[in-house]
């Protein structure tokens, strides 16, 4: 079965016309010039003038594209809509990126009815409806209107599609559209924007550029496509809501990643009191310190740069390994036991950067005395593995099962230690590891 689409019938008729008419005027000027004298040839240039003015005028106007699409769908097809074409141009304009999604969907809905104009009204926070987007159909400012009237209640119900100046449907005055809506600048129609049994917003739009009658091929296919406008719009709200989340997640984790740092700064101020009625008159332990104070000012000097945004990203540099561990066990050496630290036979050296590698070695040491206690034993062991370096801390302490160490060893923000711990230096400890190319590997028994 061949059959003619109607963009082809449209685009025919619109030549043909175009056509007939350009021959009307030819041979109407040809008479003007045989019977017209001596200004024959000037009203036979004038005429052509015209007509072609006329021409572009009609051809250029929307109007006149409209009232010729009305009538070849009253005439020539049993349908009025070409639902496959209707269905297709509303995908590709919700989908588009030319302009914001809310106006993209005042347009696409209005495309359906061939409408100049309208306006998306959207359930707020404060469960009324208020303007969203206009595509050539001024609102006025602050025009809020409450979703508990009965006419919100019907179009919930029934996806009922008001035409602003008919009757009220079913004869009840109660259920006449709201005043506001009916006033505003050519409005036409109202349709519900209808999401698993809620209305979360409606469009309003203006008079078709013909005028034409509005039957239920119009409501039924308003009803689809308000549905799918309905849809998107809700998965774009609810992408807006998962970013800000994503937003409040990455603020919540710098704040525990800054509390877990100050917590490891108090704790070396904290053993430094403790230990400081006894040892102060020794030089020794003055000079550590000195040495422990001067290193958590400038931990906390770095923690108000980071806040600041002053930071310049770390670089990695060829650093000696062992001068690295010696810092992170001075920084450890406050805590029982003191790891037996056994180094490698070769000077090894990586890249990366010193103090945050430093940091991640003393927080994986000071777990391990944390588990050992303090009458365990905690080791240290640096060997090369290949082209890499391989470090080793082992203790006696409880030790973990296999569901603890693949399901929550490294699981942000979960702790073992109650309020003493924060839950994410392992996390952070295993992130640095990977972004230097190396990986972490727990081996444990309960």
């Amino acid at each position: 079965e061949v059959g003619v689409s109607r963009r082809a019938v449209f685009y025919s008729t619109s030549l043909l016309v175009v056509a007939f008419y350009i021959i009307a005027t030819s041979i109407g000027g040809y008479y003007v010039r045989l019977y017209g004298g001596d200004w024959g040839r000037v009203a036979e240039i004038t005429l052509a003038c015209f007509a072609l003015l006329v021409v572009l005028l009609i051809t250029f106007s929307g109007q006149a594209r409209s009232h010729l699409r009305v009538f070849l769908n009253k005439n020539f097809f049993s349908f009025r809509h070409d639902y496959r074409e209707e269905w297709l141009r509303l995908s590709a304009t919700l989908s588009a990126s030319d302009t914001e999604l809310p106006q993209r969907a005042v347009r696409a809905m209005a495309q359906i009815m061939d409408s100049p104009g309208g306006a998306l009204f959207m359930r707020s926070d404060a469960d009324e409806f208020v303007p969203e987007a206009c595509w050539n159909m001024p609102t006025p400012a602050g025009l809020k209107l409450p979703s508990c009237l009965p006419a919100f209640g019907l179009m919930r119900a029934r996806r009922w599609i008001y035409e602003l100046n008919e009757a009220p449907p079913l004869g009840d005055e109660h259920l006449r559209a709201p005043a506001e809506l009916v006033a505003l600048t050519r409005a036409w129609l109202l349709v519900p924007l209808v999401l698993e049994d809620r209305l979360i917003g409606f469009v309003v739009l203006a008079h078709a550029r013909a005028r034409r009658a509005f039957d239920w091929e119009d409501i039924d296919l308003l009803r689809a496509a308000g549905g799918q406008v309905a849809g998107t719009l809700a998965q774009a709200a609810d992408a807006q809501r998962l970013a800000e989340a994503r937003q409040f997640e990455g603020f919540n984790q710098l704040t525990a990643f800054l509390m877990h740092d100050l917590k490891n700064i108090a704790a070396q101020q904290s053993l430094l009191l403790q230990n400081a009625e006894r040892h102060k008159h020794n030089p020794a332990f003055v000079d550590d310190m000195l040495t422990t104070v001067a290193n958590s000012v400038h931990r906390i000097s770095r923690l108000l740069e980071q806040l600041r945004g002053d930071t310049v990203p770390a670089t990695h540099s060829r650093v000696q390994l062992a001068a690295v561990l010696h810092k992170a066990l001075d920084e450890c050496s406050s805590q029982l036991p003191r790891p037996d630290y056994q180094p490698a036979a070769e000077d090894l050296w990586v890249q990366a950067n010193a103090e945050q590698l430093a940091t991640v070695l003393g927080h994986v040491i000071r777990n391990a005395q944390d588990a050992a206690q303090a009458h365990g034993h905690v080791t240290l062991r640096v060997k090369r593995e290949f082209a890499h370096a391989a470090i080793e801390i082992e203790d006696d302490g409880a030790g973990m099962d296999e569901d603890f160490i693949r399901n929550r060893l490294f699981k942000p923000f979960f702790t073992t230690k109650a309020s003493r711990g924060m839950g994410i230096g392992a996390y952070q400890a295993r992130e640095y590891v990977h972004s230097l190319g190396g990986a972490m590997r727990v081996n444990s028994t309960p």
